[in-house]
């Protein structure tokens, strides 16, 4: 088994290359969710991925191609799982299978439950590639039912004293639990058009979630977070976003750390719990998250590099097992 760094993630088993996360679709390719880091820029072959991922890329680009896939796909040299990741929904950890050797690509993971997404599957592998976006040492979210609460708290309050509620949240995943959360406090909120066809793929698929949208009115809103932070302090109006990164950055407007990642502790525990005999690192802090595997866990830790080892498509650098 040999793996490669630069297009996404490659894994070559004996002759067949399979890409997993690549920014140009080709061999057999492997989507792991609809975060716009993570789908291809252009296709050569149609990549693999879960029905809902389909759904959700196609909401920006209704031209993107795939095959959609529920569980597994079988190869000439090996097998492929699709994983639920726990991080949206139709998210999948990618695992691969060929003659005893196991590689399991988290994607991006959530380890507690989500209000919209099917919880983590968690499966031993020989060979774990990991994301680390809170892999820095420390970086410990808060209990996210108190972050509902305290959340929902002040949405009522801000209500309850007259004003417009504004809330900041990702289109694709945050917005999606944020009405999910306000459904369950009888709150109906109003949604932009583009975060609108987004939800409709969630109902589709079986969330069920209430929302405004077009000219509807309503006290609460919710919208792209940048958009919110850039705009907030309007008169008669409240602002507050829904990230993560709220717990660790100022982000100039009351924030609520609702994460749909793994945090610290999270991505240690999901290692020990796949068990590998490796693990690599990307998408984060690589480094700081290395260094603790080992140390914590005794598990053989690398970070996925670039390097100058060049294939035909300028997109490859190689690591081997």
């Amino acid at each position: 088994m040999k793996i490669f760094y630069g297009n996404g993630i490659g894994v070559q088993i004996k002759k067949s290359l399979t890409l997993l996360d690549p920014k140009v679709a080709d061999f057999i390719s492997f989507v792991s969710h609809a975060h716009g880091d993570h789908v291809p820029d252009s296709i050569i072959t149609k990549p693999f991925l879960s029905p809902e991922t389909l759904d959700l890329i196609k909401v920006t680009d209704p031209f993107f191609e795939g095959n959609a896939v529920k569980r597994k796909v079988i190869f000439d040299d090996f097998e492929v799982h699709l994983l639920d990741a726990g991080h949206i929904l139709g998210s999948k950890q990618i695992y691969l299978e060929a003659d005893g050797m196991s590689l399991l690509y988290s994607g991006d993971i959530k380890l507690k439950n989500s209000f919209t997404a099917n919880p983590i599957e968690i499966k031993h592998a020989d060979v774990l590639i990991t994301e680390t976006t809170y892999g820095y040492p420390g970086y410990k979210l808060p209990d996210q039912e108190l972050v509902r609460e305290v959340f929902v708290r002040w949405v009522k309050k801000n209500l309850k004293e007259g004003y417009k509620v504004e809330i900041g949240a990702y289109q694709v995943g945050k917005s999606q639990e944020a009405i999910k959360i306000l459904n369950e406090e009888g709150i109906i909120p109003k949604v932009t058009s583009t975060i609108k066809r987004f939800c409709d793929v969630y109902k589709k698929h079986g969330v069920r979630l209430e929302y405004f949208s077009g000219n509807e009115k309503a006290d609460v809103t919710i919208k792209p977070m940048s958009f919110v932070i850039r705009n907030a302090g309007k008169r008669n109006i409240k602002a507050c976003v829904l990230t993560g990164w709220a717990e660790f950055k100022d982000l100039r407007v009351p924030g609520f750390p609702l994460s749909d990642h793994a945090d610290f502790y999270q991505l240690l525990e999901y290692v020990r719990l796949v068990n590998p005999k490796i693990v690599y690192c990307t998408h984060g802090y690589s480094e700081e998250f290395c260094k603790e595997v080992k140390r914590r866990l005794g598990i053989r830790a690398e970070v996925l590099r670039n390097s100058a080892v060049q294939t035909n498509l300028n997109i490859y650098t190689s690591s081997f097992i």
